[in-house]
Order: C-alpha cells, then sequence, then structure tokens
C-alpha cells in the first residue's frame, strides 16, 4: 500500500465532503501508521466527532491518545 497516495485520496474525499467519516478515520489510520500521531488524532477526533455512535471510529481514537501518551 503506497501510503501518500491513499493520503491524497482520503483528503480529497474530505476536500468533496467535509461530513464524509470514513475519509477521516481511514486517512487517520494512515497517518498513524506513518507515525504522524498528531495529524492522526485530529482526524480521529473528527470521524468520532462526526458519527459518535461508531464504535471503531472511538476505538481508533482511544488508541491513538495511548500511542502519544507512550511516545511522550
Amino acid at each position: 500500500m503506497n501510503f501518500c497516495d491513499a493520503e491524497a485520496d482520503y483528503s480529497a474525499a474530505i476536500s468533496a465532503d467535509p461530513s464524509y467519516a470514513p475519509a477521516y478515520f481511514l486517512r487517520g489510520t494512515v497517518v498513524y501508521r506513518m507515525g504522524r500521531f498528531p495529524e492522526a488524532l485530529r482526524d480521529f477526533e473528527k470521524a468520532a466527532e462526526l458519527e459518535p455512535e461508531n464504535t471503531e471510529y472511538r476505538l481508533g481514537l482511544e488508541s491513538c491518545r495511548k500511542e502519544m501518551m507512550e511516545k511522550s
């Protein structure tokens, strides 16, 4: 998987529809795997804000927060 291409695709999806929560979650996942935790956190927060009932989004957010705390 080419992370840079995936990130660009998800960013384009967000530009086209800023209320499309899956694009934020997926872009967050990509940048998380690239080690860019603050960016991932923002995307996970937005996805969870847009779809607060989505357990996967909340788990991604919690996981990212935990990773950031361990790295600091």
